[in-house]
């Protein structure tokens, strides 16, 4: 009887030139534009993510895990000084940090843009199957957010900041919408959801098994 033994190996990590890295043109997974956004803005106003989550490569420098990082740090390569400033001054993390704070973190990015390293976790004693593998866990999505512990616990802000899907209410309290017309008033009101992707798809999915369509499943869940 064969024993199979497990020797686990700590992942090895390297400081590469940024430019060395490519892209997995093969990578499942996509990002909007709105959100790359973020992610730039991100990278910049907290570049130690970057040690605590570095991109994963294999043999041949091709990134396997944080594709988009490294994207966001091309593009970040290719802007402006006042890009950059402008990316810092107008940032919820660091408009109330000192001057010199703010001053300090461009001055770091000034300095990384002559000498673009990056720091890199090495996959390439991976095999192919376990390459694909990776590919694919990394993107998922195992989790979901309490939205009650962010609400109670976290600036709605600086999540949307952050690039996390929070629940907003889009109804409108303002002075104008006090007085209205009783006879325009429509008795069909809309109830809007807000998921992640992979939620969406999985409530979705969940939805059509009980009912025809997405109302008429709420209302069976409710007893209504």
């Amino acid at each position: 009887m064969r024993t199979f033994v497990y020797k686990e190996k700590s992942m090895k990590t390297k400081q590469l030139h940024i430019t060395r890295l490519r892209v997995n043109e093969n990578n499942p997974r996509q990002i909007k534009e709105e959100r790359f956004n973020k992610l730039i803005s991100s990278l910049i106003v907290f570049p130690k993510m970057l040690e605590l989550r570095p991109i994963t490569v294999d043999q041949d420098l091709i990134a396997l895990g944080g594709n988009m990082r490294f994207r966001g740090l091309m593009a970040i390569l290719d802007m402006s000084v006042n890009e950059i400033r402008d990316i810092i001054e107008k940032s919820r993390k660091m408009i109330n940090k000192p001057q010199s704070e703010r001053d300090e973190l461009l001055e770091y990015w000034l300095d990384w843009k002559k000498d673009p390293v990056v720091k890199v976790g090495d996959a390439s004693d991976l095999t192919e199957e376990e390459r694909r593998e990776f590919i694919a866990k990394d993107n998922i999505e195992y989790g979901e957010w309490d939205n009650d512990e962010l609400a109670n616990k976290w600036d709605n802000e600086d999540l949307i900041e952050w690039g996390v899907d929070v629940w907003s209410d889009d109804s409108d309290y303002s002075e104008k919408n006090k007085e209205i017309n009783v006879g325009d008033i429509n008795d069909e009101v809309t109830l809007k959801l807000k998921y992640s992707e992979g939620v969406y798809n999985r409530v979705k999915a969940k939805l059509s098994e009980l009912a025809g369509t997405p109302e008429e499943a709420l209302l069976k869940l409710l007893g209504l």
